[in-house]
Order: C-alpha cells, then sequence, then structure tokens
C-alpha cells in the first residue's frame, strides 16, 4: 500500500446571517444561509431531528456489570416516544453479538422485541443479557438489563430511531 499526499487548502469561514431558527442545521440555498425548522439537531441527546423522527447518535461503551440479578437501567426516554428501534452491540469476553429491539408504548403499558445474532456457539442467543422494559414516573420508559454470572462485564453500544 502506498500513500498520496493530498493537497492543502486553506480558506475562511463564510459570513452572513445563519438561516432558520436555533438548533435548525445550516445548509446552503443557493449561496445563502437556510435552515429548516424539521431538520434540527438536538445537542443535549446527541440526536438528529427530522419532521419528528429522532435519530440518536450511537452511544459510548455502556458496562452492564456481570451477575446482575436485579433489572437496571441502561436507557431512558420520554414515553412521548411512542416507537422506538435500538440497533444495539454487545461484547462479553471473546463473544459478540448484534441486534435490533422494536419497543412500543401507550405511556401506561410498553412491550419489546428483539431478534439477535452472536458468535457464542454454546450461548442461547443472548450472552447471559437478560433485556427488559418498564414505565417509570415521569412519565418515561426504561430499558434495563439483568445478567448471567460469567465472570465479564458487556460492553453494549446503542443507537435509536424514535417517533
Amino acid at each position: 500500500m502506498s500513500w498520496i499526499e493530498l493537497p492543502k487548502v486553506t480558506g475562511s469561514g463564510g459570513t452572513g446571517t445563519p438561516g432558520g431558527s436555533s438548533g435548525s442545521v445550516q445548509y446552503n440555498d443557493g449561496t445563502n444561509f437556510a435552515g429548516d425548522p424539521q431538520f434540527q439537531w438536538d445537542a443535549i441527546n446527541k440526536a438528529i431531528l427530522l419532521n419528528g423522527l429522532a435519530i440518536r447518535a450511537l452511544t459510548d461503551a455502556l458496562s452492564l456489570v456481570d451477575a446482575n440479578p436485579t433489572p437496571t437501567t441502561i436507557i431512558s426516554w420520554p414515553t412521548t416516544y411512542k416507537h422506538t428501534i435500538i440497533e444495539f452491540s454487545l461484547d462479553r469476553g471473546s463473544d459478540t453479538l448484534t441486534g435490533t429491539m422494536l419497543i412500543a408504548n401507550t405511556n401506561v403499558t410498553v412491550k419489546l422485541t428483539d431478534s439477535k445474532i452472536n458468535t457464542s456457539e454454546t450461548d442461547d442467543g443472548s450472552l447471559g443479557i437478560t433485556f427488559s422494559t418498564a414505565i417509570q414516573a415521569g412519565p418515561i420508559v426504561v430499558l434495563q438489563y439483568t445478567s448471567t454470572a460469567t465472570g465479564q462485564n458487556a460492553a453494549m453500544r446503542i443507537a435509536a430511531r424514535q417517533w
């Protein structure tokens, strides 16, 4: 393999008045700054908002503790997001798992289903991690886990879409 040197680019930032409201993503609209209230960046939740769809950035690795029999919250969100799709990865020891969770709530009840694939030849498909959901005061939806004893914590990463 060989590397090529790219040309150096110089320049300065543009000038002008930002388009759109606070939080709007800026774009070039025929040489003018523009922004759309249906295309927003939510810096607090690290999400792009597109006409009511929240696309959340991939989380840093979240540590799921070994031998945890008590449901423990991983993430939470307001029940105003009735529909949530979570794509996730889970690494525990030398095994890895990738999956998708579909979560729906009515402000009173919440349901979870998932599909996943992993590299373990002896595991039941979960790497010893069980997921559940609940609605708590707020009201908020919480995604929780319990884990069996394997001698190793698990690392989980999550990306989500909600509406």
